[in-house]
């Protein structure tokens, strides 16, 4: 698995561009993303000017022709919002990113592989960047039989990440900024998040929120202590899957014409609540909103904050909306922004006297949401 790519070519000074036409020999250990980075081009013109594959596989010693960089006008497009958006505006949309596009570079789509003299399952999961036993459990046969030539796999959806050692490879990754993952691991962080654990209603998890629902992954990482890389994969897989709901949802043009803010509030909303919430009826005017490009009508909607378990305000539930819907508001919130904050904001403090909270709770609460608003509320 190559590392992660981000769309768009990266811009140096104009002293540091290299030159052009330049052929580089593939080294132990190099990838297309750490090849691309070098030189200031994407991954994907990386890719199609050497005519490689979707897998982004590459040998050692592969002679690869690096293309002509592009000037910044040449890498950026100006789209227009629909003209009866509420929020006229402009989006700053690299060329090679694609507004129609459904989901995001990093997703490798599921396809089938048809096994071949001398493969095994260790190979191909080796291969396609898989974990041990996945597979076999993927394609419900037995491990200690073997393949047969011939024999048709499914490959399931997998993620173009390489392998991510810190928050700021995940920002870096996502186009994200490196304080949001801060703010998103402090929210879903516990004490040891290299182990299992029971979240706030029970669920078994590993890392950063990344649930451990099905049966492979309960065996996997059962008595397990996961290194880094480990931890930070499981979080840009689990961020890349809430984008692509998103895009899927509410249209990946309407997606990409929001600003990074705005991306990085919606993607926390669906990472913390899930998918099935954002597209179900208590997101309803949210989605409407974005579709709408009435960004007021979102943000005021960002306030889902009851327990999926008790159904029940949670104070905790509350702080996490006031962060997203200041963050999607901007820095200019309206009345409207400031009102739904300010009730959702009360609706915080009655939920943390009905779970007796400490009051050091209470005042960080306070404090942060406040904050967040300026001191409105």
């Amino acid at each position: 698995m190559t590392i992660f790519e981000i769309g768009g070519v990266k811009q140096g000074r104009k002293n540091d561009k290299k030159p052009q036409g330049k052929v580089h020999q593939v080294k132990k250990d190099e990838t297309l993303y750490s090849i691309a980075k070098q030189y200031g081009v994407s991954v994907e013109e990386l890719r199609k000017y050497n005519k490689i594959g979707k897998d982004n596989l590459i040998d050692i010693g592969q002679s690869l022709k690096i293309p002509p960089q592009k000037s910044k006008s040449e890498n950026v497009s100006i789209i227009p919002t629909n003209k009866n958006k509420t929020n006229s505006r402009y989006s700053l949309i690299p060329k090679d990113e694609g507004a129609a596009t459904i989901k995001n570079k990093l997703t490798i789509p599921p396809k089938t592989h048809k096994v071949e003299k001398g493969e095994s399952l260790y190979s191909l999961e080796k291969k396609y960047g898989l974990r041990s036993g996945e597979l076999a459990y993927i394609n419900k046969i037995d491990a200690s039989k073997g393949l047969q030539i011939g024999q048709t796999l499914k490959i399931p959806e997998r993620y173009d990440i390489g392998t991510p050692k810190t928050k700021e490879d995940v920002a870096e990754l996502l186009n994200f900024s490196t304080q949001f993952i801060e703010d998103l691991m402090t929210f879903e962080g516990k004490k040891d998040v290299h182990k299992t654990f029971k979240d706030g209603i029970g669920n078994p998890t590993i890392g950063y929120g990344h649930l451990v629902y099905t049966k492979f992954e309960r065996n996997y990482y059962k008595n397990r202590e996961l290194s880094d890389v480990e931890i930070y994969s499981l979080l840009a897989q689990d961020l890349i899957k809430a984008e692509n709901s998103i895009r899927i949802s509410i249209g990946a043009e309407n997606y990409e014409n929001l600003s990074r803010k705005q991306k990085q509030a919606l993607v926390d909303f669906v990472f913390s609540r899930g998918e099935g919430t954002f597209n179900g009826k208590h997101c309803k005017k949210l989605r409407e909103g974005l579709i709408e490009g009435n960004f007021d009508k979102a943000a005021t909607n960002l306030t889902y904050n009851r327990s999926i378990k008790t159904g029940k305000v949670m104070n905790g539930l509350t702080k996490r909306r006031l962060y997203e819907m200041a963050m999607f508001a901007g820095e200019h919130k309206s009345d409207a922004v400031i009102n739904a904050a300010r009730k959702l904001y009360q609706e915080g403090l009655q939920s943390a006297k009905s779970e007796k909270l400490n009051q050091g709770t209470i005042d960080a609460y306070k404090k942060d949401v406040q904050s967040w608003f300026d001191g409105k509320l």
